[in-house]
């Protein structure tokens, strides 16, 4: 090979490695984040897009998503908690992660119909009929509250015609994800007491695989992510339900 073709196949190597960008893992949710591109998280994405920010976008369901993050050397994976992900998949422990700041607060909220009192005091649940969303677990949320009536629920949108209807006294489930699927099927909003939240301790984040690559992209989301919330872009693009979590130092 001469010099100028080594010089050539060098300089291309290169500009490739330039281009390469962080494959985002995200988890699709009904209300919040799909592939048709038209919730919330979505409208986020394309802004920190719009903000200069390089990366490619792959939306799968949850255990699709988990492996995806899992396998991929250089990935990130959103909305997320390092937390959540060490908790939930003890295989994480070995790997070195790193977090965004925190973008807006997901809790789990008992819900009480729509125009009713929203609940004062977990002993109100006691002999109650109780409908819990799927894939949440009373014996990690409610493990020291007395539940005798528990109904397992497969969807936000059956657990709130539910509630309204008046065929349970209160419902178990996320907050916003809840209030965004109410008002797609036109029903009351549900109300909920957010002193007496089952978990709310931490925010949705962009999760990464610490590289050096990824170190670089965190920043760059840090900066973009309080830039929105200081002009309080942020708040206009996940709407009036989000939970937005103060700035914080990146």
């Amino acid at each position: 090979m001469t010099l100028i073709a080594l010089f050539l196949a060098f300089f291309a190597n290169v500009v490739l490695a330039g281009n390469v960008e962080t494959n985002i893992h995200a988890i699709a949710l009904e209300h919040r984040l799909n592939e048709s591109n038209s919730k919330h998280y979505n409208q986020l994405l394309d802004e920190l897009r719009n903000e200069g920010l390089a990366f490619n976008l792959i939306i799968k369901p949850l255990r699709r998503a988990q492996v995806g993050f899992k396998t991929d050397p250089e990935g990130c994976t959103f909305p997320a908690t390092i937390n959540a992900i060490y908790t939930n998949d003890i295989d994480f422990k070995s790997i070195p992660l790193i977090s965004s700041v925190p973008i807006d607060r997901i809790s789990l909220q008992i819900f009480t119909a729509a125009k009713k009192q929203p609940i004062t005091s977990y002993e109100q649940l006691s002999g109650k009929r109780v409908a819990i969303l799927n894939g949440v677990n009373p014996s990690v949320f409610l493990k020291d509250i007395e539940i005798q009536n528990i109904e397992t629920i497969p969807n936000e949108e059956i657990l709130i015609k539910m509630l309204n209807a008046n065929r349970v006294d209160f419902a178990i489930g996320f907050s916003p994800d809840i209030l965004l699927a109410a008002e797609a099927i036109n029903q009351p909003n549900p109300v909920f007491n957010n002193k007496l939240s089952l978990f709310r301790n931490e925010g949705a984040s962009l999760v990464c695989k610490d590289t050096e690559l990824n170190r670089k992209l965190v920043t760059s989301f840090n900066k973009i992510i309080n830039k929105l919330k200081k002009s309080d872009q942020l708040r206009k693009i996940l709407g009036k339900h989000a939970d937005i979590v103060p700035i914080q130092d990146s």
